[in-house]
């Protein structure tokens, strides 16, 4: 089955079952390769997810790489606290709570900021960083892979900012400032 043959039957399908619009069709992609052939379907709701894999599952070819997700957008970003262990303990991060919409579904995830990312920002801005916009910037980032590299905040709800990727990431933000 040829890829373009694929494309074409996966939208009829989408839009005889009246959940076309839910797909970004400018992201959603089908591509043959010399592994076989690569899919991508990417929502713009989050709650259309199980009723698409269903409807496309007798479909795809077994040996298709079948990715489906959906596209986030951040609704808000809460006050950085201290990050406490499941144990009660304190741990030295400070942690950034981010709510994600798609469509209408909603999570909420973590992002943790280290000590020594904190600290090594400081150092070299002179000032306290701005954690809340850190965090912004580093959610922005992992939501724009796609593909093999894409991340599932519901699957991974807890992102981490260390001192070497605190320092990358403020300098992004110097270059978008």
């Amino acid at each position: 089955m040829s890829a373009e043959f694929l494309k074409e039957e996966i939208r009829a399908r989408l839009e005889s079952a009246k959940l076309l619009s839910f797909l970004d069709l400018d992201r959603t992609q089908v591509l043959d390769s010399t592994d076989g052939t690569f899919i991508e379907i990417v929502l713009n709701d989050a709650g259309k997810d199980q009723e698409i894999r269903q409807l496309l599952s007798g479909l795809l070819p077994p040996q298709a790489d079948f990715r489906i997700h959906p596209k986030w957008k951040i609704e808000t970003i809460g006050e950085p606290q201290i990050a406490v262990s499941q144990s009660g303990g304190i741990v030295a991060a400070r942690l950034v709570g981010v709510a994600l919409r798609s469509g209408s579904v909603t999570t909420e995830i973590q992002v943790a900021v280290t000590y020594l990312a904190e600290l090594e920002l400081k150092r070299v801005l002179g000032a306290d960083p701005n954690l809340k916009e850190l965090a912004r910037a580093y959610v922005e980032n992992r939501l724009q892979w796609g593909g093999q590299s894409y991340w599932d905040p519901r699957r991974n709800p807890r992102l981490e900012i260390a001192a070497d990727r605190a320092l990358s990431l403020y300098r992004s933000l110097q270059k978008t400032a």
